[in-house]
């Protein structure tokens, strides 16, 4: 069984899609029984998501609706 910050460190790896078939699993299992390592989860997948979406944005900005769009999500993380 691994820890958080094994956890921490997976989920960091996996947005990068840089963890093997026993880390996958050992993080899934991790994130089954650890809510507070399964919010930072979602929270990194979600601002890695965002950071994406800003890299392709032409302009540099958010428009008015991604904004409402990114708060509505973190308001829904917690």
């Amino acid at each position: 069984m691994i820890n958080c910050k094994q956890a921490t460190e997976l989920v960091l790896k996996k947005e990068d899609g840089k963890i093997g078939l026993k880390n996958r699993l050992s993080l899934w299992l991790h994130l089954l029984l650890c809510p507070l390592c399964k919010l930072f989860a979602k929270q990194s997948q979600y601002i890695s998501k965002l950071s994406k979406a800003l890299r392709e944005n032409e302009k540099g900005s958010l428009t008015v609706e991604e904004k409402k769009e990114i708060i509505q999500e973190l308001e829904n993380t917690h």
